[in-house]
C-alpha cells in the first residue's frame, strides 16, 4: 500500500475552496461591462429591428432578463407568458440567446413572438455565466438600481410568475410605488 501523502489533505481543502468561491462567487461582478449584441436580422411585431443592450442601459427600472434557447420547448412557453405581459409599465424585459446559433433563434422569435425590449445574441453562454445561472430558460429580475433581487434557474410556471416574480416586481418598481 502506497504512503498518503499528507501535503494533499493540506492543500485540497483550500483548493476547493477556492474553487467553490469562484464558481458561487457574486454574479453581478463584471457585469457593467456586459455589452450584449443584438439578434441579427430578428424584429419586432411593428417591423422595427430588434436591439441589443449593455447592462449599463438597464438602470432606473426592473429589468426582467431572460436567458433562453430555442431547441428547449420550454422556453415558448415563457415567451408566451412574457407576450401577455408585453409593454407593462412595472418592468422592461430583455431576451438572451445562449448557447443557440443566430439563424435557429431568428426562426423561433419569427414563430413564437417577440415581447422583448431588446433581445441580444450570446453564443458561448457569457451572459449566464455573469448571471450566475447555469441553463436555459433561466429569468434574472434585477431592481432599479441594476442588483439581482431574485432568480429562477430553469423554467419559469405561470404560478411561480403569478405568486413570486410579478409581487417582486411589483415591490421593486417605481411605477408601482407611484400608482399606490
Amino acid at each position: 500500500m502506497a504512503p498518503i501523502n499528507r501535503r494533499f489533505f493540506l492543500l485540497a481543502p483550500p483548493a476547493a475552496a477556492v474553487a467553490a468561491a469562484s464558481w458561487f462567487s457574486d454574479p453581478i461582478d463584471g457585469l457593467e461591462a456586459l455589452d450584449v449584441p443584438p439578434l441579427a436580422g430578428a424584429f419586432h411585431a411593428s417591423g422595427a429591428p430588434v436591439k441589443g443592450f449593455r447592462f449599463a442601459q438597464l438602470e432606473g427600472s426592473v429589468t426582467v432578463i431572460h436567458a433562453l434557447a430555442s431547441w428547449r420547448p420550454e422556453c415558448a412557453d415563457e415567451v408566451a407568458m412574457w407576450l401577455e405581459l408585453r409593454g407593462d409599465p412595472r418592468f422592461q424585459i430583455a431576451g438572451v440567446f445562449v448557447r443557440d446559433s443566430e439563424a435557429a433563434a431568428r426562426d423561433f422569435i419569427a414563430r413564437v413572438g417577440n415581447p422583448y425590449d431588446a433581445l441580444g445574441f450570446d453564443p458561448d453562454g457569457r451572459v449566464e455565466r455573469q448571471l450566475g445561472v447555469r441553463e436555459a430558460p433561466s429569468t434574472v429580475v434585477l431592481d432599479p438600481g441594476r442588483q439581482i433581487i431574485h432568480v429562477v434557474r430553469g423554467p419559469l410556471t405561470r404560478e411561480h410568475l403569478k405568486r413570486t416574480v410579478l409581487p417582486i416586481i411589483d415591490g421593486a418598481s417605481p411605477v408601482t410605488a407611484l400608482m399606490a
